[in-house]
């Protein structure tokens, strides 16, 4: 085949078919960024979206109710039950009739007819030497001691488990409410039954180790039956570990 000799009219053509092969190059490269910005453009509006949508989720859920704040036993100092500072070297056994009166005139005024538990002549104590007190006034408000939660206590009968919301009372309301509770117990009975007073705090029917121990015990969650766990708490309501001093020997 023998090549065709260039002319005008072939070199007008092969110029023409040219332009329009890079006319057509610049067409399909110009396409490709717009295809690309179209993309990212749809890529942009779909993650727009999709953060209006998880707005609007959250804006339908509820918001979390804040749980009220608790409030922890303050921590305990070296002595877990230390005396008030007006009974030091008080001795009750001391007083004089009218001293008695004094810390029982205006509790009777209310509370009457009520005896005294001690039988024996020879122990003289008013009302406030075990409840402790204002035994003159003659107001309830004036007279009693008043609980730290009050919406608790709307009567005199103790309210639902009131063993444990004792744990975040005053000493002085313990004491007001229950003389003979073992966390206040050393104020009220101790100055006299101090030695009672101190072993009934370490019986196990006081912090039924044995309770404690049966069950984990026989649920497997402890390896022997020597009871390790019981319930304990000091006068501000903190949990303590009862240790017998000095420790058994060996043969006990």
């Amino acid at each position: 085949m023998r090549p065709m000799p260039l002319t005008w009219p072939g070199l007008i053509v092969a110029a023409i078919m040219a332009c329009l092969a890079v006319a057509v190059g610049s067409v399909v490269v110009a396409e490709k960024p717009t295809s690309n910005e179209s993309q990212r453009a749809f890529r942009l509006v779909a993650a727009k979206e999709k953060q209006q949508d998880a707005a609007a989720s959250k804006a339908d859920q509820p918001l979390p109710v804040p749980l009220p704040a608790v409030e922890l036993p303050p921590s305990e100092p070296a002595n877990p039950y230390p005396l008030p500072p007006e009974l030091l070297g008080v001795d009750l056994t001391d007083q004089t009739l009218e001293q008695v009166s004094l810390k029982s005139q205006g509790c009777i005024t209310c509370h009457a007819g009520v005896g005294d538990m001690h039988r024996s002549p020879n122990v003289r104590l008013g009302c406030t030497d075990c409840h402790g007190g204002n035994g003159s006034a003659v107001t309830k408000q004036a007279g009693h001691i008043h609980p730290t939660e009050e919406e608790a206590w709307t009567s005199s009968a103790n309210p639902i488990r009131s063993y444990a919301l004792l744990n975040h009372e005053s000493p002085e309301f313990v004491r007001f409410v229950n003389p003979g509770d073992l966390r206040i117990a050393h104020i009220s009975c101790g100055s006299c039954h101090a030695s009672m007073v101190l072993q009934v705090r370490k019986s196990m029917m006081t912090h039924g180790c044995m309770l404690w121990g049966a069950a984990l015990y026989n649920n497997g969650s402890m390896p022997n039956k020597q009871s390790s766990f019981g319930e304990s708490y000091s006068m501000h309501g903190a949990g303590q570990r009862l240790q017998t001093v000095p420790p058994p020997t060996q043969d006990q």
